[in-house]
This record gives structure tokens, sequence and C-alpha cells, in this order.
């Protein structure tokens, strides 16, 4: 179905994040595992090397910004590389995905 993401709300002064997979079908909320959709339209992206990602982020907010665009939310990543396959995290693939308007 897809690699899992995480979506970023806030990283200061507490991480709130959300962790999620692609599914084939709705789901039903159970306990602390509610239904999501990451939203549809233009992104711009950053793919990445490596486990620490606020370089990608530094180049897409450049980015956007020299191309005469905004944010239009909150960016994710997309995980590409499974740490047990992939144990050095120098070596993982990693999308920053920023929606923009």
């Amino acid at each position: 179905m897809g690699p899992p993401f995480a979506r970023f709300y806030s990283v200061d002064p507490e991480f709130d994040f959300e962790v999620g997979l692609p599914v084939p079908e709705p789901i039903a909320r159970l306990g602390r595992i509610v239904p999501s959709e990451l939203p549809g339209g233009e992104v711009a992206v950053a793919e990445h090397r490596g486990a620490d990602t606020s370089a990608a982020y530094g180049e897409l907010r450049a980015w956007i910004e020299a191309n005469g665009r905004e944010a239009a939310g909150m960016p994710w990543e997309v995980s590409y590389s499974d740490p047990q396959e992939v144990p050095d995290p120098a070596d993982w693939r990693i999308e920053v995905v920023w929606p923009i308007r």
C-alpha cells in the first residue's frame, strides 16, 4: 500500500506528530488509532539521505520562497528505508513533502 509517513504539527516546545501507514480502505477508530488523510494538491518535495532531515526542510523553505509560493499546511516525511534492512541511519532515504500554493 505504501511506505510509512510522519506528519509534524509542532516540534517546539514539544513534539506533536502523527505516524501513519497507507491502507487500502478507510478504517474505524480503535483507541489511539484514528483514521486520517494526507491532503491532496500541489506539494514541494525534497529527497534526503540520512536521519536528520533539518537541512531538507531549510532547502524546501528556501525553494518555496524563491519561487513565489507559500506553504499551505504542515509537512510530512515519507520513509523509504526499513531500519531493519538499512541499519545505518546515514543511508536512510526519506522524502520531505510540503503542501504549497
